[in-house]
């Protein structure tokens, strides 16, 4: 009789530890995959440039704002060897290759309905008395265009679709605030028109 008992409790025992577990190595998951993103070719995919921004479209078509942001950036300081400045200053940007910076654009704007992504940032800057290429964050058009996007220094970026149009992507210094150097690469890459939709 007891040792129907000890079995009993046994599985009792064991079967807690398992969902337990299971409980466990869900969150972990989940953490791991919100924080961590990782970054694997998604089924469909033909090409190498496909599977290069498949994750990114993956986190766009699920509205991850955040880790979309941080994704954009480390493909585009990949694309042009520059992680280890974490930045991509304007004259490198001015060389920034077409067809993936119109790759990342269309993703972006896709899945925000056209209210992120470069183009829509250009349009404002442009709206604002931007110039081509300035990089004096103290004019006067910079200060317009921030408050047009809601860029405000100190704070925190809003990640979600209630943002201002053209908030997102934010890809300046270090990914802490806004760049408009990519602005006039988009105009100038859309015009040249050379480049393949994913």
């Amino acid at each position: 009789m007891s040792g129907k008992k000890l079995g009993i409790h046994t599985t009792i025992e064991i079967v807690a530890f398992l969902s337990a577990l299971a409980t466990i190595m869900g969150f972990v998951y989940f953490f791991y995959d919100r924080h961590f993103v990782t970054c694997k070719p998604m089924e469909g995919f033909s090409s190498n440039r496909d599977a290069y921004y498949s994750c990114l479209r993956k986190l766009l078509k699920e509205n991850r704002w955040e880790d979309a942001n941080r994704e954009t950036l480390r493909l585009m300081l990949q694309t042009v060897n520059r992680e280890g400045e974490g930045f991509i200053d304007t004259k490198t940007m001015k060389e920034f290759p077409c067809k993936d910076l119109l790759i990342i654009e269309d993703l972006w704007s896709k899945a925000s309905q056209g209210r992120f992504g470069f183009d829509t940032q250009q349009k404002i800057w442009k709206s604002e008395g931007g110039e081509p290429y300035l990089t004096d964050e103290n004019s006067e058009a910079y200060h317009r265009f921030r408050s047009a996007v809601g860029w405000k220094k100190g704070k925190d970026p809003n990640f979600s679709l209630n943002a201002p149009h053209g908030h997102l992507p934010i890809l300046g210094s270090h990914g802490k605030i806004g760049g408009i150097a990519n602005t006039y690469r988009i105009a100038e890459c859309l015009e040249k028109k050379e480049w393949e939709a994913p």
